[in-house]
């Protein structure tokens, strides 16, 4: 594993690491803004900052809402029940498309409202 990640590493050298970089602080910020406001979804942690990971706080239970969303296909993140019952972390990745993140939203949107 540590070989393939020196592998991968000196494959990108400096300047490929620093896009891969940006490319994941773009796509998580992106989907933060996809996520929150459809359904009364909040950054749980607002004006913070974050790099591939954020917290959002939902009008559901998280586990509930994760469960639903892994019907729908969807591994959309981790409850997070030390801070509350309500906040479910979300990961994003440049392996992300933009069309992958909106129907995340779309989909969180449709469990959120039934």
């Amino acid at each position: 594993m540590a070989l393939a990640a020196t592998v991968h590493m000196a494959w990108l050298g400096p300047g490929g690491l620093a896009e891969l970089g940006r490319q994941c602080a773009a796509k998580a910020s992106y989907a933060l803004r996809a996520l929150t406001g459809p359904a009364g979804v909040e950054a749980a942690f607002p004006g913070q900052p974050f790099f591939k990971e954020f917290a959002v706080r939902l009008p559901k239970p998280a586990t509930e809402v994760r469960d639903a969303l892994i019907d729908r296909g969807f591994l959309a993140g981790v409850p997070a029940p030390w801070v509350d019952d309500r906040t479910l972390i979300v990961g994003v990745t440049e392996r992300r498309t933009k069309e992958e993140i909106d129907a995340l939203a779309a989909a969180m949107g449709e469990v959120l409202a039934s």
